[in-house]
């Protein structure tokens, strides 16, 4: 969906300031994660939690009959945030949900290694509806790892997947910091956007012989689920056996084709 840019704009450019209010408290990087839910932005009428796992809601009546609903959920390594606006005047309705958290990685290498290279990954997943003018949505998800010039910051302001490589030497840690900011805002209709379906952060498979572990205790190296590891085996199967069905083996099929070519000769002599 294509958005008003000025709203677009000026939705992104009000987060900036929590944005880095929150980045600044986690500089320490020790793990955590923080949660804020917004039911009117401009009056930061908000709900706020922080812990090992984080969750806030704010909903209710705005100023002028206006109404509004948010959540954010916060873990080590996922964020998920909706929102939810109406309005029946053009002043209008915002909400507003974030989710942070920052976290630390530790590897073991193997004897004889000095260095290795990283791979981070987020991804980002949902949509943004609405009915009437104007309405418009924003949504920002961020990652900052690792530390002075040897860093990468990967962003994302719609659904989709970046990544970003750097390489790390015996000792390295590696700190991340990531953010979900996700907004809407309804003038004489609603807004809906929802991004519960999480954005993650991951990383990609290590060089041989490398472990990783995080202060959190999360795993960020995704496990294929066993369901889909089953898919996968299911498919081999079934592309087998079709390979099969097209390409007979053995002297089964070239009889049957000789046969064939004999019944259409006689057909053509008779």
């Amino acid at each position: 969906m294509s958005l008003p840019l000025k709203h677009t704009r000026r939705l992104l450019t009000h987060g900036t300031a929590a944005l880095a209010c929150a980045f600044t408290g986690a500089s320490a990087h020790a793990s955590s994660t923080s949660a804020t839910a917004c039911g009117n932005v401009w009056n930061y009428d908000c709900d706020s939690q922080s812990g090992a796992s984080s969750f806030a809601s704010q909903a209710g009546p705005g100023p002028y009959g206006r109404t509004f609903r948010a959540m954010a959920e916060a873990s080590s390594g996922a964020l998920k945030a909706s929102v939810g606006a109406t309005s029946d005047d053009a002043g209008g309705q915002d909400a507003r949900a974030t989710a942070t958290f920052v976290d630390d990685l530790h590897f073991n290498l193997p004897a004889g290694m000095s260095e290795f290279k990283v791979t981070l990954n987020i991804e980002l997943h949902g949509d943004c509806t609405g009915v009437g003018y104007p309405f418009s949505c924003a949504v920002q998800m961020g990652l900052t790892a690792g530390r002075g010039l040897n860093n990468i910051v990967l962003n994302l302001q719609q659904p989709g997947r970046a990544s970003g490589t750097l390489t790390l030497r015996v000792g390295d840690d590696l700190p991340l910091d990531s953010f979900l900011d996700l907004r809407c805002h309804a003038s004489y209709g609603h807004c809906a956007a929802d991004y519960s379906h999480t954005g993650m952060v991951t990383l990609s498979p290590l060089p041989a012989g490398v472990s990783v572990y995080s202060d959190s205790g999360h795993n960020y190296v995704p496990v294929p689920e066993p369901n889909q590891a089953w898919l996968w085996l299911t498919g081999l199967a079934a592309g087998g056996a079709l390979a099969r069905r097209h390409h007979p083996q053995g002297g089964h099929g070239r009889t049957s084709s000789a046969a064939s070519g004999r019944r259409s000769k006689s057909g053509v002599m008779s």
